[in-house]
C-alpha cells in the first residue's frame, strides 16, 4: 500500500476530536510488527482514545529522531459538496476531512516507517496521538511514558506545512470564565439589578474589556511572530427569554509569543475579570507552549538541504497556529514540516495536493538514511 491509498484509508476512517479513535489507531497498529508497535488506551471522559508508538530500536539510542501525527480531527462542519469520508480525487488533489490536517502527514510518515528494512544507528519513533484538536490527551500522555535525555532528540511534526519549514509557533491558552449572577422574573428587572445579577451582562462587558486590550495589542507587534491574539469564541448562558440569566460561560482563546509567560497571561486575565465581576471563576483549560527552533540546529540544516532538492523550497516560516512542537519540545528540537495546506484545514472540502504526499514521503525517508 503506497502513501495515496494509505492516505485514502486514513481519510474514510471517521476520527472526529468528539469520537473515539479507536478505528485508526487499529488500523495504523496492524501496519507494524507487534514486536515494534504499542497500542496505549487512554480515557477522556467516556471516551475510549488510543495512543500507537511505533519503534525501531537502534543501535545507540542517544540521539533518537522523532515523527509525530496526530490521528483525530475537527468534528465535521457544513457546506461539504463532496463525501468528506470518501477520499476523491480531482486535478492532483485528495478531498476529506482531515485531507490536510493531517491525515496527509500520518500517510507521509507511515511509508517512510514502512520503509525501514535494517536496525537504524539511532532509536527511531513514529508517534500516533489521540485528541490533539481538543485537549491533547495523547500528547500529554506520551510525555509521561518517553523519556528523552539531555533534550538530544530530533524531532519532526509532520503537520500542514505546504512543505515549507515551520521553525517556531505562538503558544496556546484555552480559558473559561464562569459568571454568576441571581435568577429572577424579567418583568423585575432594571438597569441597576442587570448590572447585579445579569450573569450574561458580566459576560458582555467582559468581552468589552478584553476587546479594548487586543486592540492595544495590534500596536505591539513582534518582528518573527506578529502580536498576540485573543478571541472568545464561545459563549453560553440564560434558560428562557423571560427569566434572568444566573450563570453565564464564555471561552477564550490566546496565542502569545514565546517571551510571554502563561501564568502572567491567566493572571492579567483574572485581573480584568475580577474588576467586573469578583466572584467569576477564571480557569486555564489547556496551556501549550510556544517553540522556536535554532536554524544551526542539526535537524534544520538537513531538512532545509533535503527540502531543496525534493521540494525545490527553501523557504522558513513561524506558525501562528499551534502543534504539538510546543510539547514535545522538552525531548529535543522541533521542526515542523508537512505535506498540505494549512488555509484548508478546519473548513469544508479540505484537500491536500497529492505531489506534496509523494513529495514529502520522500524527504522522511532521506531524513531517516541522514539522521539515523
Amino acid at each position: 500500500m503506497d502513501e495515496i491509498a494509505l492516505l485514502k484509508k486514513l481519510i474514510s476512517l471517521d476520527s472526529q476530536c468528539t469520537k473515539s479513535n479507536r478505528a485508526i489507531a487499529f488500523f495504523i497498529a496492524s501496519l507494524f510488527p507487534k514486536k515494534n508497535c504499542l497500542i496505549t488506551k487512554l480515557k477522556k471522559g467516556d471516551l475510549d482514545l488510543y495512543n500507537v508508538t511505533v519503534k525501531f530500536t537502534g543501535k545507540n539510542s542517544s540521539h533518537p529522531l522523532i515523527f509525530s501525527g496526530h490521528t483525530d480531527t475537527v468534528p465535521l462542519t457544513n457546506h461539504w459538496t463532496t463525501n468528506p469520508f470518501k477520499g476523491n480525487v480531482k486535478k492532483g488533489n485528495i478531498f476529506g476531512l482531515g485531507a490536510s490536517d493531517m491525515k496527509a502527514g500520518l500517510a507521509s510518515i507511515i511509508s517512510a516507517a514502512l520503509s525501514i528494512k535494517e536496525t537504524p544507528n539511532q532509536d527511531i519513533y513514529f508517534l500516533f496521538d489521540a485528541d490533539e484538536e481538543d485537549a491533547c490527551t495523547g500528547g500529554q500522555a506520551f510525555l509521561k511514558t518517553i523519556k528523552i535525555k539531555n533534550r538530544a532528540a530530533q524531532i519532526i511534526i509532520a503537520e500542514p506545512t505546504d512543505g515549507c519549514l515551520i521553525i517556531g509557533q505562538k503558544g496556546a491558552m484555552d480559558m473559561r470564565v464562569s459568571f454568576t449572577g441571581q435568577a429572577l422574573h424579567s418583568s423585575k428587572t432594571s438597569g441597576s439589578k442587570n448590572k447585579k445579577f445579569n450573569a450574561i451582562y458580566k459576560a458582555a462587558a467582559a468581552i468589552n474589556a478584553l476587546q479594548k486590550l487586543e486592540l492595544k495589542w495590534e500596536k505591539k507587534s513582534n518582528q518573527l511572530f506578529g502580536a498576540p491574539t485573543q478571541a472568545v469564541c464561545q459563549i453560553n448562558g440564560g434558560v428562557a427569554s423571560n427569566v434572568i440569566p444566573d450563570s453565564c460561560q464564555i471561552s477564550i482563546n490566546r496565542r502569545f509569543l514565546p517571551k510571554e509567560n502563561p501564568k502572567k497571561i491567566l493572571e492579567q486575565l483574572q485581573k480584568i475579570i475580577h474588576k467586573i465581576d469578583p466572584l467569576a471563576k477564571v480557569t486555564a483549560r489547556f496551556i501549550g507552549e510556544s517553540n522556536l527552533l535554532d536554524t544551526r540546529s542539526l535537524i534544520f540544516q538537513k531538512a532545509q538541504d533535503t527540502g531543496w532538492k525534493i521540494l525545490r523550497k527553501k523557504k522558513v516560516i513561524v506558525a501562528p497556529y499551534w502543534t504539538q512542537a510546543g510539547n514535545f519540545k522538552r525531548w529535543g528540537d522541533c521542526l515542523i514540516w508537512g505535506p498540505g495546506k494549512i488555509k484548508m484545514a478546519h473548513r469544508a472540502n479540505e484537500y491536500c495536493p497529492l505531489k506534496q504526499v509523494r513529495q514529502m514521503t520522500l524527504c522522511y525517508k532521506n531524513l531517516i538514511k541522514q539522521l539515523t
